[in-house]
């Protein structure tokens, strides 16, 4: 397997071309670290395109257990035919991968289509307030799409709360990637699709 490994139970693929550092920065140690990913066993890989992330990407998919985040910057053409690629390998086995998308939507092989944007905190004094995004399934092959939620991340427990359902305290674990946006961003280019 790639990097000498044939298998990778926790193994978190952060791939993506530097265009996409570069205007997005880069993931952080303490911050990756906050929401819940284990710095130990993530492997950030920057490339000089995106077909290169895409490769890295689609082999890390080949080992049992990983996770891989794959950021397809703005300029980008996504293909059909190369998130269909990913989704065989993730299927194939059991991994798991999320495309950060920022380029224009195009078709895609993925089960659901998200839309993420930062929403704002609830600050007590001159305290930050825990991170919240406001998160639309805008996609699902099967089944219904549209829900919304306001969803607020505690770093202690690595688990989201809903905070706009009538449901108090509805506690959200994650098993997954969980992606936040540089606050500086345009509102606009923050809800660029997942998918």
């Amino acid at each position: 397997g790639w990097i000498g490994l044939t298998q990778a139970e926790n193994l978190i693929l952060i791939a993506g071309p530097e265009s996409v550092s570069a205007e997005t920065g880069g993931a952080y140690a303490p911050g990756t670290a906050q929401f819940g990913l284990p710095t130990a066993r993530l492997i950030h890989v920057r490339t000089r395109s995106l077909k290169e992330a895409l490769w890295a990407s689609e082999q890390t998919l080949g080992l049992t257990g990983a996770r891989v985040l794959c950021l397809v910057p703005h300029d980008a053409r996504l293909t059909l035919t190369a998130t269909r690629r990913l989704h065989l390998a993730a299927e194939k086995s059991g991994a798991q991968c999320v495309l950060v998308r920022f380029d224009p939507l195009s078709p895609s092989a993925a089960w659901t289509r998200w839309n993420v944007a930062t929403a704002p905190s609830r600050s007590v004094g001159l305290e930050m307030g825990k991170p919240r995004f406001a998160v639309t399934l805008a996609r699902r092959r099967s089944g219904r799409s549209g829900q919304r939620w306001l969803l607020e991340w505690n770093a202690h427990e690595h688990a989201f709360s809903e905070t706009d359902r009538a449901i108090p305290n509805l506690k959200i674990p994650m098993a997954g990637v969980v992606v936040a946006a540089s606050a500086d961003r345009q509102a606009e280019a923050l809800r660029r699709s997942a998918g």
